[in-house]
């Protein structure tokens, strides 16, 4: 084979450019750019094989088409770029929140909100049902909240006080023990009075 016998031709994405300077064994090489812009030095013998065909970007474009397809657009690991927009209706919010409830029940070990659609989508509220603020000031949607020992749907709140009922959920005695002590010493101080100088 003459070495300008490859340039000028396709293999796959791969346009062949020039001749590249053979390995220490003597194996022909050849240096490609791919559709997406990127360079590269290929084996003959890889182009004539059918081996290589791209830099690496349609592996990536497959995996990624691969990955959406087995996750589904109700997952909380669906991500943007070739991804469909999400419908914003009350009845597809509601669905991604059960969906995104099983999840993480299943990955974290406790029940899931066990609402049925119908019933959460008549329950949307349009701000946080623990501290008031409307959904359209917060960086975030709301999130639904409910007990993960009964499964029994709770309301609709806002992402830091979410994370609040979580967290007092887990140690309510302790909580309630340190506001108590904490209100108690803030009583004994406003209520001290000195005698000194009297």
């Amino acid at each position: 084979m003459r070495v300008s016998d490859n340039i000028g031709k396709r293999f796959g994405r791969w346009a062949v450019i020039d001749r590249a300077e053979n390995d220490k064994h003597g194996g022909s090489k050849w240096l490609c750019q791919c559709d997406c812009g990127n360079t590269g030095v290929v084996y003959r013998t890889s182009l004539s094989s059918g081996d290589s065909t791209s830099c690496g970007c349609r592996r990536s474009e497959l995996a990624s088409q691969r990955g959406r397809a087995r996750i589904g657009p109700l997952s909380p690991r669906w991500r943007g770029g070739l991804a469909p927009p999400r419908c914003k209706c009350n009845r597809c919010r509601c669905a991604r929140s059960l969906y995104y409830s099983k999840w993480r029940a299943k990955k974290c070990g406790h029940t899931p909100c066990l609402a049925t659609l119908e019933e959460l989508s008549s329950t949307v509220v349009d701000k946080c049902e623990l501290c008031g603020v409307p959904e359209m000031e917060l960086d975030q949607r709301l999130s639904m909240d409910h007990n993960h020992n009964t499964g029994a749907f709770r309301g609709w709140l806002c992402g830091p006080c979410n994370r609040f009922v979580g967290l007092f959920e887990k140690c309510p005695v302790n909580v309630n023990a340190y506001l108590n002590k904490r209100s108690t010493d803030a009583m004994k101080t406003q209520t001290h009075i000195p005698t000194e100088g009297f």
